[in-house]
């Protein structure tokens, strides 16, 4: 007989989970509400973002969510191929959504002063993990490290890149034993990319300010109008076609082949639905090492059936046996609250 699942709170779980967080969408939710893909949409309609003929096809399938069509748009161009239909339309119709993507985060992304305070209790929670692994495009992350290295230099967030030349460490694993009075180190990876990211000349390099005053995202906008640099970040619709762009990046390479896989033996993951979009994540995170995950689940209007699903979801991606319970996103303690 199957035991009743329950939905804890975050205080009654977290002693048990202290290797791997894993960040989704609903985690930038929670710092702003316009980080809501059906928001993001509207926006991109109001800014002209999204192209006419773009528009056509979320209207069409009665969708908002970019990767979802980005997922449609790439199964017609595969079916013109097979086809061997001549068709442009298609192409440039993938490329305005992918496009428009990355813009519209730039363009409702709030101001760093205006989520200090959440910054400060995300830093709190993160600090109780050995990593951290964000599939959010968005600053948020970066926010935080910064925030939480002046606020507290024992505890050091990582993400892997030099203070000299922002090239990454490919020797990464070595950044995990604490330096000099550090009393902990952090390791954080963006496996899809992130907007600080960015490839010149084939060389991948993270952006940074001068001081923690200057805008962040004004560097960054900076650098793709100069034209020679290009942002680092995966939106393509499907786990295969996010695999090839993966693939073709040193950073993302060495975080799918190496980072996680090897991320300890519990997860937990906050604010992610666990979308068939993100299965080569969850098909090679922990590759069978995780015994326990904890799920954080937001207002479920039914939550027997779905915490049944995402342990279904899990449970597919984990072959080995797993204890997967599942934790009020909103309960004290967890995130920002």
């Amino acid at each position: 007989m199957t035991s009743k699942k329950i939905l804890h709170k975050w205080e009654d779980l977290q002693e048990d989970y202290k290797d791997c967080l894993l960040l989704g969408n609903g985690a930038s939710i929670a710092f702003n509400s316009q980080f809501v893909y059906d928001s993001l949409y509207e926006e991109a309609i109001n800014l002209k973002i999204i192209s006419d003929d773009a528009q056509k096809v979320f209207a069409g399938f009665n969708v908002k969510d970019f990767e979802k069509v980005l997922e449609l748009v790439s199964a017609a161009q595969a079916v013109n191929s097979a086809l061997e239909i001549q068709d442009n339309k298609t192409a440039d119709v993938y490329k305005n959504v992918q496009n428009g993507l990355i813009s519209i985060v730039q363009a409702i992304h709030p101001d760093q002063r205006e989520v200090v305070s959440k910054l400060e209790k995300a830093a709190v929670f993160s600090r109780q993990f050995s990593t951290i692994l964000s599939l959010n495009y968005d600053l948020i992350l970066y926010w935080m490290i910064t925030y939480a290295n002046e606020e507290n230099p024992k505890i050091k967030f990582k993400d892997c890149f030099s203070n000299s030349g922002n090239i990454f460490h490919n020797d990464w694993r070595e950044l995990k034993s604490p330096y000099r009075k550090e009393e902990k180190s952090i390791l954080c990876f963006y496996p899809h990319g992130n907007l600080s990211l960015v490839t010149l000349s084939g060389e991948e390099t993270k952006v940074t300010v001068k001081n923690s005053e200057d805008y962040l995202l004004d560097a960054i906008v900076k650098k793709w109008k100069q034209g020679y640099y290009q942002p680092l970040y995966v939106s393509e619709g499907t786990p295969e076609q996010k695999l090839t762009s993966i693939k073709k990046s040193s950073y993302l390479r060495e975080i799918y082949n190496n980072v996680l896989p090897d991320v300890g033996k519990t997860l937990v993951i906050y604010g992610s639905s666990l979308q068939e979009t993100d299965g080569h994540i969850f098909r090679t995170l922990g590759q069978g090492r995780i015994s326990k995950i904890a799920v954080s689940m937001y207002n479920p209007k039914d939550f027997e059936a779905e915490s049944a699903e995402i342990e279904y979801k899990l449970k597919r991606h984990n072959k080995n046996q797993v204890e997967i319970c599942f934790f009020d996103s909103e309960s004290k303690g967890a995130w920002i609250y």
